[in-house]
Protein backbone atom coordinates (compact mmCIF):
# COMPACT_ATOMS: atom_id res chain seq x y z
CA UNK A 1 0.00 0.00 0.00
CA UNK A 2 1.07 3.82 -1.08
CA UNK A 3 1.73 6.08 1.77
CA UNK A 4 -1.00 8.52 0.07
CA UNK A 5 -3.81 5.25 0.05
CA UNK A 6 -2.61 4.65 4.38
CA UNK A 7 -2.92 8.44 4.43
CA UNK A 8 -6.40 8.38 2.52
CA UNK A 9 -7.18 5.23 4.91
CA UNK A 10 -5.92 7.83 8.04
CA UNK A 11 -8.67 9.75 7.32
CA UNK A 12 -11.52 7.80 6.83
CA UNK A 13 -10.67 6.21 10.14
CA UNK A 14 -10.43 9.65 12.07
CA UNK A 15 -13.81 10.24 10.30
CA UNK A 16 -12.15 13.20 8.74
CA UNK A 17 -14.97 15.13 6.06
CA UNK A 18 -15.81 18.26 4.74
CA UNK A 19 -17.33 18.93 7.95
CA UNK A 20 -14.40 18.96 9.76
CA UNK A 21 -12.14 21.01 6.35
CA UNK A 22 -15.23 23.26 6.75
CA UNK A 23 -14.73 23.99 10.58
CA UNK A 24 -10.75 24.25 9.91
CA UNK A 25 -11.31 26.70 7.49
CA UNK A 26 -13.30 28.78 10.11
CA UNK A 27 -10.38 28.64 12.60
CA UNK A 28 -8.18 29.96 9.72
CA UNK A 29 -8.22 33.93 10.68
CA UNK A 30 -8.19 32.66 13.90
CA UNK A 31 -4.60 30.94 14.05
CA UNK A 32 -3.95 33.21 11.46
CA UNK A 33 -4.10 36.32 13.64
CA UNK A 34 -2.16 34.36 16.88
CA UNK A 35 -0.11 32.01 14.52
CA UNK A 36 3.28 34.63 15.69
CA UNK A 37 1.94 33.95 19.64
CA UNK A 38 1.86 30.63 19.61
CA UNK A 39 5.02 30.34 17.42
CA UNK A 40 7.22 32.26 19.59
CA UNK A 41 5.82 30.25 22.91
CA UNK A 42 6.49 27.28 20.62
CA UNK A 43 10.12 28.35 20.02
CA UNK A 44 10.50 29.55 23.83
CA UNK A 45 9.50 26.15 25.02
CA UNK A 46 12.29 24.29 22.36
CA UNK A 47 15.05 27.02 23.11
CA UNK A 48 14.52 25.93 27.32
CA UNK A 49 15.73 22.03 26.14
CA UNK A 50 19.35 20.77 26.46
CA UNK A 51 18.64 19.16 23.43
CA UNK A 52 16.58 21.33 21.29
CA UNK A 53 17.97 24.55 21.90
CA UNK A 54 21.49 23.63 19.74
CA UNK A 55 19.45 22.03 16.68
CA UNK A 56 17.62 25.80 16.72
CA UNK A 57 20.18 27.95 17.80
CA UNK A 58 21.27 30.63 15.18
CA UNK A 59 18.39 29.93 13.12
CA UNK A 60 15.06 30.58 15.45
CA UNK A 61 13.59 34.03 12.73
CA UNK A 62 13.95 31.96 9.82
CA UNK A 63 12.37 28.72 11.80
CA UNK A 64 9.85 30.93 13.06
CA UNK A 65 9.00 32.12 9.50
CA UNK A 66 8.54 28.85 8.69
CA UNK A 67 6.48 27.30 11.12
CA UNK A 68 4.05 30.22 10.51
CA UNK A 69 4.04 28.85 7.36
CA UNK A 70 2.96 25.24 8.39
CA UNK A 71 0.11 26.75 10.36
CA UNK A 72 -1.39 28.90 8.10
CA UNK A 73 -1.04 25.83 5.80
CA UNK A 74 -3.04 23.59 8.22
CA UNK A 75 -6.45 25.51 7.74
CA UNK A 76 -6.02 26.04 4.16
CA UNK A 77 -8.79 23.13 3.25
CA UNK A 78 -6.54 21.48 1.56
CA UNK A 79 -6.06 17.55 3.05
CA UNK A 80 -4.33 16.31 -0.63
CA UNK A 81 -1.27 14.35 -1.56
CA UNK A 82 0.40 17.32 -1.99
CA UNK A 83 -0.73 18.20 2.20
CA UNK A 84 0.64 14.89 2.60
CA UNK A 85 3.87 15.33 0.84
CA UNK A 86 4.44 18.68 2.36
CA UNK A 87 4.38 16.96 5.82
CA UNK A 88 6.34 13.78 4.78
CA UNK A 89 9.22 16.94 3.67
CA UNK A 90 8.98 18.49 6.73
CA UNK A 91 9.58 14.85 8.60
CA UNK A 92 12.14 14.79 6.52
CA UNK A 93 13.77 17.96 6.99
CA UNK A 94 13.29 17.03 11.40
CA UNK A 95 15.24 13.87 10.50
CA UNK A 96 18.09 15.38 8.92
CA UNK A 97 18.37 18.22 11.15
CA UNK A 98 18.63 15.52 13.97
CA UNK A 99 15.29 15.89 15.93
CA UNK A 100 14.27 13.22 17.65
CA UNK A 101 10.91 11.50 17.56
CA UNK A 102 9.88 11.85 20.83
CA UNK A 103 10.11 15.60 20.17
CA UNK A 104 7.78 15.48 17.09
CA UNK A 105 5.06 13.90 19.40
CA UNK A 106 5.97 16.11 22.35
CA UNK A 107 5.97 19.27 20.00
CA UNK A 108 2.27 17.98 18.80
CA UNK A 109 1.02 18.09 22.30
CA UNK A 110 2.15 21.43 22.72
CA UNK A 111 0.59 22.68 19.62
CA UNK A 112 -2.48 20.58 20.60
CA UNK A 113 -2.79 22.25 23.85
CA UNK A 114 -1.97 26.10 23.06
CA UNK A 115 -4.79 24.97 19.67
CA UNK A 116 -7.14 24.16 22.06
CA UNK A 117 -7.05 26.82 24.37
CA UNK A 118 -7.58 29.37 21.52
CA UNK A 119 -10.09 27.67 20.02
CA UNK A 120 -11.77 27.41 23.75
CA UNK A 121 -10.97 31.51 24.03
CA UNK A 122 -12.87 32.20 20.81
CA UNK A 123 -15.48 29.29 19.93
CA UNK A 124 -16.37 27.13 22.76
CA UNK A 125 -16.77 24.40 20.18
CA UNK A 126 -15.71 20.60 20.99
CA UNK A 127 -16.35 19.76 16.94
CA UNK A 128 -13.69 23.02 15.76
CA UNK A 129 -11.50 21.31 18.79
CA UNK A 130 -11.73 17.83 17.44
CA UNK A 131 -11.01 18.59 13.67
CA UNK A 132 -8.34 20.28 14.89
CA UNK A 133 -6.99 17.37 16.51
CA UNK A 134 -7.73 15.49 13.77
CA UNK A 135 -5.44 17.87 11.34
CA UNK A 136 -2.31 17.91 13.69
CA UNK A 137 -2.87 13.84 13.98
CA UNK A 138 -3.17 13.71 10.10
CA UNK A 139 0.24 15.84 9.90
CA UNK A 140 2.17 14.10 12.88
CA UNK A 141 1.54 10.80 11.25
CA UNK A 142 2.72 11.96 7.70
CA UNK A 143 5.92 13.35 10.00
CA UNK A 144 6.05 10.33 11.72
CA UNK A 145 6.37 8.30 8.29
CA UNK A 146 9.59 10.32 7.64
CA UNK A 147 11.20 8.51 10.57
CA UNK A 148 10.27 5.42 9.81
CA UNK A 149 10.98 5.91 5.83
CA UNK A 150 14.57 6.94 6.68
CA UNK A 151 15.12 4.17 9.21
CA UNK A 152 14.13 1.73 7.09
CA UNK A 153 16.35 3.44 4.07
CA UNK A 154 19.30 3.37 6.87
CA UNK A 155 18.65 -0.53 8.09
CA UNK A 156 19.21 -1.73 4.05
CA UNK A 157 22.10 0.62 3.42
CA UNK A 158 23.18 -1.22 6.19
CA UNK A 159 22.56 -4.54 5.64
CA UNK A 160 22.25 -4.89 2.02
CA UNK A 161 18.90 -6.24 2.49
CA UNK A 162 15.85 -5.15 0.29
CA UNK A 163 13.44 -2.60 1.93
CA UNK A 164 11.23 -5.02 0.56
CA UNK A 165 12.64 -7.86 2.74
CA UNK A 166 13.06 -5.71 6.00
CA UNK A 167 9.44 -4.84 5.72
CA UNK A 168 8.75 -8.34 5.68
CA UNK A 169 10.74 -9.12 8.14
CA UNK A 170 8.92 -6.92 10.38
CA UNK A 171 5.57 -7.89 9.31
CA UNK A 172 6.03 -11.00 10.05
CA UNK A 173 7.74 -10.62 13.47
Amino acid sequence: MTYQAEFAQMKTFLHFTEADVSRLQQLAPVFHEHAATITDAFYARLAEDSETAPIIGGRVEALKRTHKAWMVRLFAGEYDDAFLDEQVRIGRVHVRAGILPRFVELIGSVLRQDGIALINHHFDDQEMIDSYIKVLDLTLSAISYAYLDERLARMSRISGMSRTLIERLIARG
